[in-house]
C-alpha cells in the first residue's frame, strides 16, 4: 500500500518537557507513522514566506491552549496584514514549508482540569488576504479543497494532560489505572 499523507511530528511548542521523554516520543511518532499509513490523501507541496501576501495560520498552542496566529513575515514591521489593520500575529517565523504530501502535527503539554485527557485540532485560517482563500495553489488547500473558504490542510495540534498517568510502552497491555498513550 502506497504512503499517502506523512505526518511530521514538531516538538516546538512543547514548553513543559512532556515529549523530552523517549517513551512518549516513541509513541506519538508510532501514532504517526501509522496515521500516515492510512490517511491516503495527496497534498501539494507548500512554501510561503515574507514578501507575499505575508500568509498566516492559526491553532491552539499545544502548551497554552490559547489560540496562536502564526505569520509567515519575518517581523510586524514587514507584515502587510499588520500594516493593513489585521493586527499582530503571535509569531513571526518567516516562511513555512511542507513537503509534497506531508502534514505537521504540532504537539505539546499542559494541565487540563475536570478529567479531560487531551485535546486536538486542526490549522485554521489566520487573518489574510482574500487571494490566500481564492487561490487553488494556496497552501490553504494544497490541491485537495479548491476555491473561497478551502480548510487549511497545513496541520494541526495536538496537548496532552501532564498529569495523567500515561502508559507509553506499546508492548504492553496498559496496567489498571494509567491511560494507553498510543
Amino acid at each position: 500500500m502506497a504512503q499517502g499523507v506523512k505526518i511530521r511530528v514538531d516538538y516546538r511548542y512543547d514548553t513543559s518537557g512532556f515529549f523530552d521523554h523517549v517513551e512518549a516520543r516513541s509513541a506519538i511518532e508510532l501514532a504517526a507513522r501509522r496515521w500516515s499509513r492510512i490517511i491516503d490523501q495527496q497534498l501539494a507541496a507548500v512554501q510561503i514566506a515574507d514578501g507575499g501576501f505575508d500568509e498566516r495560520f492559526k491553532f491552539f498552542h499545544p502548551s497554552t491552549g490559547e489560540i496562536h496566529e502564526v505569520s509567515v513575515a519575518q517581523s510586524a514591521q514587514s507584515d502587510s496584514l499588520a500594516l493593513f489593520g489585521a493586527g499582530s500575529a503571535d509569531e513571526y517565523i518567516g516562511s513555512f514549508s511542507a513537503a509534497a504530501d506531508e502534514w505537521v502535527l504540532f504537539v505539546g503539554a499542559r494541565e487540563f482540569v475536570g478529567g479531560e485527557i487531551a485535546r486536538g485540532g486542526p490549522f485554521f485560517p489566520g487573518a489574510n488576504f482574500s487571494l490566500v482563500y481564492e487561490d487553488g495553489n494556496s497552501f490553504m488547500n494544497r490541491g485537495f479543497n479548491v476555491g473561497a473558504n478551502s480548510l487549511c490542510v497545513l496541520g494541526g495540534a495536538v496537548s496532552f494532560d501532564v498529569d495523567t498517568p500515561w502508559h507509553f510502552n506499546v508492548n504492553e497491555v496498559c496496567p489498571p489505572g494509567k491511560f494507553d498513550f498510543y
